[in-house]
C-alpha cells in the first residue's frame, strides 16, 4: 500500500514537472515571438518592407505559435475568447500574442488604407489585451498588456477620424 501511494504521489510530481517544462517551453516561444513582433512593428512603422512580406512575417508567427488569424477574425468577442480560452482559463501569452498579431495587422492595414480592416483587428486586440493583467509582459523589453492597449487606444483615435 506504501509503495503504490508513493507511486502515485511520484506520478502526480512527474506530471505536474512535465506541465512546468511545457509552460517553460511555451513562455520561451512566446518571448521569441515578441522580439520577432518588435523587429515586425518596426519594419511596419518605418514602411520598410512590403505588404506582402508583413502579412507573410505575421502569418508565419501566427502559424507558428498556433493560431489562426483568420479564424480569430471570423469570430464575434464572446467567441474569439472562448476559442482561445475554451475552459475559462485565461493564458496570457497565448491572449497577448494573439492580440500583438493583430495589433500588427491593424497597424499594416491603416499603412495600406484599409481603415476598416485595420479597426476590427484593432479592437479585437483591445479586446485580448483587457483580458489579461496590464502589467504582464513575455519579457521586461516587450510591451506589457497595459502599455500595448495604450498603443492600440492611439491607433484607433487615428482612425477615427478617417471615414471606415
Amino acid at each position: 500500500l506504501a509503495r503504490r501511494r508513493r507511486k502515485r504521489q511520484d506520478v502526480g510530481y512527474t506530471r505536474s514537472r512535465r506541465d512546468m517544462f511545457r509552460e517553460d517551453y511555451i513562455n520561451r516561444l512566446i518571448e521569441q515571438f515578441g522580439h520577432a513582433l518588435a523587429a515586425l512593428r518596426n519594419l511596419i512603422t518605418g514602411r520598410q518592407a512590403s505588404p506582402a512580406e508583413i502579412h507573410a512575417q505575421i502569418a508565419s508567427v501566427a502559424s507558428q505559435g498556433g493560431l489562426a488569424l483568420d479564424v480569430a477574425r471570423s469570430l464575434d468577442p464572446a467567441m474569439l475568447v472562448m476559442w482561445l480560452a475554451p475552459r475559462g482559463e485565461i493564458d496570457p501569452g497565448k491572449f497577448w500574442l494573439l492580440a500583438e498579431l493583430l495589433f500588427l495587422e491593424g497597424l499594416q492595414a491603416h499603412e495600406e488604407g484599409d481603415v476598416t480592416r485595420a479597426r476590427a483587428d484593432l479592437e479585437r486586440a483591445r479586446l485580448l489585451l483587457g483580458k489579461i493583467d496590464a502589467d504582464w509582459r513575455p519579457e521586461t523589453d516587450l510591451a506589457s498588456a497595459g502599455e500595448r492597449i495604450q498603443d492600440v487606444d492611439a491607433a484607433l483615435d487615428r482612425l477615427g477620424a478617417e471615414p471606415s
